[in-house]
């Protein structure tokens, strides 16, 4: 982790960020997980390559922790729903020709 930040390897970072968040998630560090899954979201824009799957990968990581942690709370959705998307659209099969 700290190999690819100082050299800005940041696509290194963020995967080795992500792995070790899944690695204290599943000994019961949750903060610390939580904590490295923000660190390889931070990382992952910022990767060599311009690869949008870093920044992918990093946001299902975390929102899985997030899921996990029961802390949805700290999401902040930039759409509010409005009252016509609570109801479902009715389906209607396409008219014949």
């Amino acid at each position: 982790m700290d190999v690819g930040a100082a050299h800005g390897f940041f696509s290194l970072e963020s995967r080795a960020c992500q792995g070790l968040g899944k690695l204290a998630e599943q000994e019961g560090r949750r903060e610390e997980g939580l904590d490295l899954f923000r660190n390889a979201l931070a990382a992952a824009p910022l990767n060599e390559t311009d690869d949008s799957s870093y920044e992918l990968s990093a946001l299902d990581s975390l929102i899985g922790a997030l899921f996990e942690a029961d802390a949805l709370e700290e999401v902040n959705p930039t759409i509010t729903p409005g009252p016509q998307t609570l109801h479902p659209t009715p389906w209607t099969p396409n008219p014949a020709p």
